[in-house]
């Protein structure tokens, strides 16, 4: 093809036909210009392409970790409930009379010391985040409500960590006091002696010991109720986003 144009452009040079062979090489420059810019159109429609079967991807993924979020929020919102309603009756039967360690030891035994994190499913979002990938995701408002989503999550990470370090901070020394058994020694017979810990404060609700515990009990019961509405909101949140991204992919089909 090249040899041709070359033999077209040497005939009318050679036949001094120049005004014909500077309109034939304008034409000529002209189906270059076409070709490149045809090529670039196609490349660009290729890139286009290859970021929206990426941007599918790293959706299906999100829409997965959401649907993983929820299984785990209903479970956190289904413990919180059982804290809660723990917390309710704990503090009734702190004011019964115990009496002996078994009994103290069922009643300050219990579930109601929880402080789990919360922990949701972040691979796929901080990979978008890290690498610019949220670039990909084509629906504005889309993109927005999936970063409010985890912005808001970051939120709430924060002060559940802040909570449960603050009420362990609380619970240390009760706690210690609450599961420690300590050997002595029996000075006349040579031998290790099982002590049980001094737990007769529970009777006395005027003691130190036992306003501490029934302040923990109380920022226990109180710190979960936080939690659930955290839950509650976020598993709303999550169910919604799985909505909206499921009618892009659909959109995709």
């Amino acid at each position: 093809m090249l040899r041709f144009f070359r033999q077209i452009r040497q005939r009318l040079l050679t036949d001094n036909k120049f005004s014909k062979y500077l309109l034939y090489a304008i034409g000529e420059i002209l189906l270059v210009v076409i070709g490149i810019l045809i090529a670039l159109q196609v490349d660009n429609w290729n890139e286009k392409r290859k970021n929206r079967e990426l941007e599918m991807v790293f959706l299906e993924r999100l829409k997965s970790d959401l649907v993983t979020d929820t299984i785990y929020l209903n479970r956190r919102i289904n413990r919180a409930d059982t804290i809660i309603k723990r917390g309710q009756t704990y503090l009734p039967e702190m004011y019964k009379n115990q009496e002996d360690f078994q009994e103290y030891f069922a009643l300050t035994n219990t579930d109601i010391w929880d402080s789990e994190d919360l922990v949701i499913q972040k691979a796929t979002y901080n990979e978008l985040n890290n690498t610019g990938g949220f670039n990909l995701i084509s629906n504005g408002r889309l993109k927005e409500q999936i970063l409010s989503h985890y912005f808001k999550y970051e939120a709430i990470d924060s002060h559940i960590k802040e909570l449960n370090l603050f009420s362990i901070s609380l619970l240390r020394e009760i706690i210690d006091l609450h599961h420690k058994k300590y050997n002595v020694v029996d000075a006349q017979k040579q031998t290790n002696v099982r002590v049980e810990m001094d737990w007769k404060y529970i009777n006395d609700p005027l003691s130190k010991e036992f306003m501490d515990l029934e302040i923990a009990v109380g920022f226990y019961s109180g710190k979960h109720e936080m939690f659930k509405d955290y839950f509650e909101e976020s598993l709303v949140r999550s169910r919604h986003l799985i909505d909206e991204i499921s009618l892009e992919l659909k959109d995709d089909d």
